[in-house]
């Protein structure tokens, strides 16, 4: 493959634990301190917003909103749920509802489980602390929607999979094994140059899965960075759209594979493909202002 010139652009959260409901305190309150069989809960309310630490061993806490109040373990709060700071918790927790934090909103526990899920901030932090068993997923936000206006971080040993959903930020910040999203929107707004390091990242398309627009199609990465860089040992694009808007260089270096076939990828500036393997661009679309490729 040759140059080619021109471009066309083309909550409800569940955590394990058992616990007692909230009692309800002014947002001025510091800090109180809930015990309840297997699990001690402290909320801190301040001018920022409210704090919730979750230490448990056992069972199950339900929580999400209802006429914007948070409802924890069946028992209405009267903390807003737009002040939700954090959520902490030793054990693994899964979202089903509606999160927006006027500030940042962080949650943290062994596994995260936000699939059709809903969350809104000005930054968005997810860890999980451990690895799945097996295949499954560290953080699933499958079908959900998480949006920040700055950064979003996501943090773990094992794998992430946003499938069918749309993540937007002007920053990402990703530590992850691998990251794989079919058929969802993946966007980065702002212009700062973006390094995402993976074992393997897969967009590829997926019978049946993706979003409204998108079933059966791979996922769609946007990226406004001046430079961005994707590195991995498996880079899985079939049937996926990678659109690099800034002006710099966009790189995709799949040091085992390398596959865009059937993908349309595109950059405003040069796109490098590398890899020590053959590279796999059947039926695909490839356009920048400069081209390189170098692989096997």
């Amino acid at each position: 493959m040759g140059r080619r010139g021109g471009v066309r652009t083309a909550v409800g959260l569940s955590l394990a634990t058992v616990v007692g409901v909230l009692a309800a305190t002014s947002a001025s309150a510091a800090t109180t301190t809930i015990q309840a069989t297997g699990a001690t809960i402290t909320r801190t309310d301040a001018t920022a917003g409210t704090t919730l630490t979750v230490k448990a061993t056992v069972a199950r806490l339900d929580l999400w909103c209802s006429a914007n109040k948070l409802v924890v373990n069946k028992k209405a709060t009267t903390i807003p749920c737009n002040r939700l700071l954090s959520v902490t918790t030793t054990g693994a927790f899964s979202s089903r509802g509606t999160l927006v934090a006027s500030q940042g909103l962080t949650l943290r526990g062994q596994q995260l489980t936000l699939d059709s899920a809903a969350l809104s901030a000005q930054g968005i932090a997810l860890t999980a602390t451990a690895a799945a068993a097996g295949n499954a997923p560290s953080i699933s936000a499958q079908g959900a929607q998480l949006h920040a206006s700055g950064t979003l971080a996501l943090a773990t040993p094992g794998h992430i999979d946003l499938s069918a959903s749309t993540a937007s930020a002007a920053d990402w910040q990703v530590q992850a094994n691998t990251l794989a999203s079919h058929g969802g929107w993946l966007q980065q707004t702002g212009s700062g140059d973006w390094t995402l390091n993976l074992s393997q990242l897969d967009l590829s398309a997926q019978a049946g899965v993706g979003l409204a627009d998108r079933v059966g199609q791979g996922g769609m990465l946007l990226a406004s960075a001046h430079q961005f860089t994707v590195n991995a040992q498996r880079l899985l694009l079939n049937g996926a759209q990678v659109m690099h808007r800034g002006s710099g260089a966009l790189r995709l270096d799949g040091q085992a594979a390398l596959d865009i076939g059937n993908a349309t990828v595109g950059s405003n500036g040069h796109l490098w493909l590398t890899s020590a393997a053959p590279l796999s661009a059947a039926n695909s679309q490839v356009e920048a202002q400069a081209l390189d490729v170098q692989a096997a």
